[in-house]
Order: C-alpha cells, then sequence, then structure tokens
C-alpha cells in the first residue's frame, strides 16, 4: 500500500477486483451520520417554526436578516457535509473503491467533486456573511453578498467538473482500498491547492476577528440596565455559535500547519478533519434551535392560549 500512497488508483490493477472490507472506520463514519442526523431535523424545523412566524423585527425577536443569514449558513453546510460523506467519508471505508478504479460513473463524479468545491467554498463566505451581519445589520449586504457568494461558489466549481475527480489511497490508520475523491484540479495544481489554503485562513481570519469584536460588544452590553433578561439571552445564545463555528476553524488551521512538517500523520490529520467539521455543523444547529427564544415562542404562545381557555371554562 505504501507504493500507491496517494497514488490516483484509476485502472491500477490492484484495485479493479477489490471487495469492500469492514474495519472501525466504518463504525466511525456511520457513527458521525448518526449524529448529523440531530443536525438535519433541528435546521428543518428552524426553517418550518421562522417560516410559520415571520414577525418582522421586535424588540424580543431576533432580527430576520439574522434568521436569514443563519438559516442560509447552516443549509450551506448541511449539503456540503453530505456531499462530503459522498466523495470524502464513504470513500474512507473502501465502499466506492472498485467502482472508482474502474472508472465507472464518471460524470456523477464530476457533479459531485463540483459540487463539493462550490458548496465548500459557499458555507466559507456565508459564514463571513453572519458573522458580519450580528454586527451590523445591514439588508442590502444580505442581499448583494449572497449573490457574490453563490455566482462565485458556481463559477469557481466549473474547473472542478471539467477536469473531474482522481481518487487516491490513503495511509495509516486507514486499511488497504481506502480512499478519498479529490478534484483532479486541486490535485494536479499545486497553485490551486494553495489559493484555497489561503483563502481557508483568510475566512479563518475574518471569523476571528468578528467573533472577537461580538464578544467585545457582547460584554459591554451587559453593563447596560436597560437590556433585558430575555434580549441578553438572546444575544448570548446568538454569539455562541460564532464562538463555536470559529474553535474548529482555527484548529483545522493547526492541523494543516502540522501536517506540513509531519506528514507521517497526514492520515490521522485526515481522519480528524470530519468530526471537526462535524462538531461546528452539528452543534450549532442543535444549540441555536434549543436554547434561543425566539424558537420557544410557540410554547410560550400554546401555554397562554390553554390557560385563556381554562379560565373561560
Amino acid at each position: 500500500m505504501t507504493s500507491n500512497l496517494l497514488v490516483p488508483i484509476n485502472f491500477l490493477p490492484q484495485y479493479q477486483n477489490f471487495s469492500y472490507h469492514f474495519d472501525y472506520v466504518s463504525i466511525i463514519i456511520g457513527s458521525l451520520f448518526i449524529c448529523f442526523l440531530p443536525c438535519i431535523i433541528s435546521t428543518s424545523k428552524m426553517f418550518l417554526f421562522h417560516k410559520n412566524n415571520k414577525t418582522g423585527k421586535t424588540t424580543h425577536d431576533i432580527h430576520p436578516y439574522v434568521i436569514k443569514s443563519f438559516l442560509v449558513m447552516q443549509s450551506g453546510q448541511i449539503i456540503s457535509t453530505i456531499v462530503d460523506f459522498l466523495i470524502i467519508r464513504i470513500p474512507f471505508t473502501s465502499v466506492f473503491t472498485f467502482y472508482f478504479s474502474n472508472n465507472q460513473y464518471e460524470y456523477i463524479t464530476r457533479c459531485l467533486v463540483a459540487a463539493f468545491n462550490g458548496f465548500e467554498y459557499l458555507s466559507h463566505l456565508l459564514t463571513v456573511q453572519l458573522c458580519f451581519i450580528r454586527l451590523l445589520i445591514f439588508p442590502l449586504f444580505f442581499q448583494v453578498w449572497t449573490f457574490l457568494s453563490i455566482s462565485f461558489s458556481f463559477l469557481f466549481s466549473i474547473p472542478h467538473f471539467i477536469k473531474g475527480g482522481v481518487g487516491v489511497q490513503l495511509g495509516e490508520p486507514f486499511q488497504f482500498g481506502a480512499i478519498m475523491i479529490l478534484s483532479r484540479f486541486t490535485f494536479e495544481n499545486r497553485f490551486q491547492g494553495l489559493g484555497e489554503y489561503i483563502f481557508s485562513i483568510i475566512v479563518t481570519l475574518c471569523i476571528v476577528s468578528m467573533t472577537m469584536t461580538m464578544l467585545i460588544k457582547l460584554r459591554s452590553l451587559k453593563k447596560l440596565s436597560s437590556l433585558s433578561t430575555y434580549s441578553m439571552k438572546a444575544e448570548i445564545t446568538l454569539t455562541v455559535p460564532m464562538l463555536i463555528i470559529s474553535i474548529p476553524a482555527v484548529l483545522n488551521q493547526l492541523i494543516m500547519i502540522f501536517i506540513m512538517y509531519a506528514k507521517g500523520f497526514v492520515g490521522y490529520a485526515i481522519l480528524v478533519r470530519p468530526i471537526l467539521m462535524d462538531f461546528r455543523v452539528n452543534i450549532v444547529s442543535c444549540y441555536f434551535y434549543w436554547t434561543h427564544p425566539y424558537f420557544k415562542k410557540k410554547t410560550t404562545n400554546m401555554q397562554h392560549t390553554m390557560n385563556a381557555w381554562t379560565k373561560c371554562n
């Protein structure tokens, strides 16, 4: 396996009759998928709740453009994670190795590789948008940034579709036949890989700087006696997801720097990556839905209705 490490497996004879082998990586990927389901459920409930409870801007509710930014961001993250399962995580288990080594479903692979890179760009840009909207609620910025983000992501995904995907054999701790499907455009172009890394660093710096600014702003808000407990809780619940987002983003950059100097640990870093990614997408959705007062309005209104009905009878 060492001789084939990070080498394209397309048409290599030792992979063309390969069959799936169950190992602990399959358990990890299965567990990640199960943990991913509450995120999908929570985000879906937030969409339905917001659709049925559009009240506009009030002193007690979340600003419409903040909730829109959050839902758009999480939608991009969820789609990105689903595509990540299809071309990164599930191939870890060696399920797709036989099909990919025989170059089957090439068109589907092109689409998935383009979607993966496009939604990765989009999820980064939409995260920056949420952080900015939290600091300065500016409706025009939301509309323009969303349009530009989608356009940018689509345009930059086209080269990945044209070049297609390449499956590479992974090293330890993965078994023989465990692969990762990469964009051939990135795999064969060092400058593209460097550009994506610089883009990731810039996004991380933006997220961290705006999160720190929001924490300073939150600290100053605590000193205002005029701010209600309800409003303070709402502000905290909005700020914590930003902090949760920034932690794995910083850790991911540190891991990338680490493996530059310790190439023997690349496989372990690749295995840790989806765990950090899911820590961000899963916890943010669940925490926000279950703690923000905005999503408790339905329960409160229902209780008031029941109390009024009881008094009338």
